[in-house]
Parts: C-alpha cells; sequence; structure tokens
C-alpha cells in the first residue's frame, strides 16, 4: 500500500512504499535483556535480538523461538509452542511484556521487563522538532547488517524517522518492516530512509526540512521552491537555474518516482551514466508505458537537452555527463 500524506506546513506529499495502513504504530527496538517471571518454564531470563519487526527470543532451559513485534504488540514460537502478549510503551520507563505461551503440555503465562540492552531506550520515542541535522540531501548511503548482528544504526534511524514524520501528520506507519529491509540492501528505491537519517539529531527530526530535501517532489506535490544556490547537486542547481518550471512540474510517480521507483527522470540519468548517448535507447529502457516518456518527464528532458546558440546542451553535462542525442 503507498499512502500520500501532507508533512505539515511543506507543500509537497510524503509517499512512503509499505507503511500506512490504519492499524497501528511502528515496531519498537526491543532488544536486549530480560528478567521473566511467570509459570512457564523459561528460566529466570532471556534475550530478545531484533532485525526489523522479526524477532528470536533465547531464554534459559528453554527453546529459541522466533516471532515479530509491533507498537505494542509480540509473538513468537516454534512448531510446538505458541507464545503472544502485549508490550507496556509507557514513556519514560523499561517495556514490559505479558502474556501467554500455548504447547501440547497446556498453557502458561509469562511476564518479562527490559533489564540491559537498547530496549532500556525503546519508551523514549523520537520527537518532530525543528532542530534536524543539516545532513546529506536525498539518497544518502543505505545500510548493511550490523557488525553484531543487530539493527543496521542508519537504516533504523531513518525508518524511525520517517515514521515519526508520517505519524506526526496524522496517519500511521504500520509495517516499517519493507523500508527497512530495503534500505538495508540498499535499494535505490528507499534512498529516503537513509536520507531521513541525516536529519536526525538529538533524537529529534525536523520533518518539513527532511521531507523537502529526502523526497522533493511526489505524486501530487510540487517542489517548494527554485534555488540553485542552495541545491544539493549539480544538476539539481542547473535544473532549478534553466528549467525551473518543468522541474516543478515532474509532480506524478511517473516523472518523480516515489518509494516503488525511482521515476523516469532518475532512470534515464542512470541510463546515460553508464556511457549510452542515445536518447532513444535510454527512453525505450527507462518509460513507464514502455514506449514513450510521461509528458511531464518529456518535458523536463526537452530543457535539459536543449542547445544554445553554441549547441552546448542547457545542463546535459550535469545532469548526465555528457551531451546526448
Amino acid at each position: 500500500m503507498r499512502i500520500t500524506k501532507w508533512i505539515g506546513a511543506a507543500s509537497v506529499t510524503l509517499i512512503v512504499g509499505a507503511c500506512g495502513s490504519d492499524s497501528g504504530g511502528s515496531c519498537p527496538n526491543l532488544s536486549g535483556s530480560y528478567e521473566v517471571g511467570g509459570d512457564c518454564p523459561t528460566g529466570s531470563s532471556c534475550t530478545l535480538t531484533q532485525t526489523g519487526c522479526s524477532v528470536t527470543v533465547s531464554c534459559t532451559g528453554a527453546n529459541t523461538l522466533t516471532g515479530t513485534v509491533s507498537n505494542a504488540s509480540i509473538s513468537f514460537g516454534d512448531s510446538t509452542t505458541h507464545c503472544s502478549g502485549t508490550v507496556d510503551r509507557t514513556t519514560g520507563k523499561a517495556p514490559e511484556a505479558s502474556g501467554s505461551c500455548t504447547s501440547s503440555a497446556g498453557t502458561c503465562t509469562f511476564d518479562a521487563t527490559c533489564t540491559s540492552g537498547t530496549c532500556t531506550t525503546a519508551n523514549e520515542p523520537m520527537s518532530n522538532g525543528s532542530g534536524g541535522a543539516a545532513g546529506s540531501s536525498a539518497g544518502g548511503s543505505g545500510g548493511g547488517p550490523a557488525p553484531d548482528g543487530g539493527l543496521d544504526p542508519t537504516c533504523e534511524s531513518g525508518v524511525d524517522a520517517i515514521c515519526t514524520c508520517i505519524e506526526a501528520s496524522g496517519d500511521s506507519c504500520s509495517d516499517p518492516q519493507s523500508l527497512y529491509d530495503a534500505c538495508v540492501a540498499n535499494d535505490p528505491a528507499a534512498a529516503p530512509v537513509a536520507c531521513f537519517a541525516n536529519y536526525v539529531s538529538n533524537d529529534q527530526i525536523d520533518c518539513n526540512a527532511a521531507t523537502n530535501a529526502c523526497i522533493p517532489h511526489a505524486d501530487g506535490g510540487s517542489f517548494m521552491t527554485c534555488n540553485p544556490s542552495t541545491a544539493p547537486n549539480d544538476c539539481t542547481a542547473c535544473v532549478e537555474g534553466k528549467c525551473c518550471t518543468e522541474w516543478m512540474g515532474c509532480t506524478n510517480s511517473a516523472c518523480a518516482g516515489d518509494l516503488g521507483s525511482p521515476g523516469e527522470f532518475v532512470c534515464m540519468q542512470t541510463c546515460f551514466a553508464t556511457g549510452e548517448t542515445s536518447v532513444a535507447t535510454c527512453t525505450s529502457m527507462c518509460a513507464a508505458s514502455g514506449t514513450t516518456l510521461d509528458p511531464q518527464t518529456q518535458a523536463l528532458l526537452d530543457c535539459v537537452v536543449e542547445a544554445d546558440s553554441g549547441g552546448t546542451q542547457a545542463c546535459s553535462t550535469d545532469c548526465f555527463g555528457e551531451m546526448v542525442q
């Protein structure tokens, strides 16, 4: 599912892949050690490791179980045992979980309290502040599995930031797993995740600044301004200076892209970056329709390659690295 939501006063929409049904908020990072009570045969302590919203629970004297965690619930088990419970997300205290497990031996109950690890800060949500860091602009490097097998810090921070902004807008981010996984896999379509992480400072995210920089235009929205002096790269600076009308008009998903696709214009840039100079060849590779570019993309491309009296194309060198034909 794709949602489109206005973020604060920004005149640009935020499109976030699979985030956004109405069933809840983002999953907290509950990795850490837990003191366990109840009558389940788990011993007195368990360790929980987490990747995205997937968890592995290892307890003293018991089998290792796997499952998932959401905003306020947890479920885990194996082929013989199923456990589920609720997670107390009260701000300012370590998370607590309680629930029951069912197996062929019957049903038992458990309660667990975080004693150490990342879980100790899971109930300290990031705030939507105005002091976001001036990180890099659109894009940014993705992540990879952390050395200790835990969450990738850039992807975790980026997903938390995006979900914070979605929830601040009054919507929900119920399934951040796909965003996190795409970020860890360095999927170009998830570049905004790493970019959002660059705007996190002291657990605060300036949603307007991050949205405008990381998702500069999106389906139904538009650029706020054309300001070449603050553009993040040479291509953007050139286009904002020479093709502002067409640049601001590249707003639909075919031209501008979304988290499911980089869009036709970025695809054309990628194609030309390989050394290809034929517009027709790159069009056949990038056109969403399979044959011709979207009118918004075509208008922007026409401006970028328009030649002056000396034959120099407006922004081809800055955007494509070469003159194209």
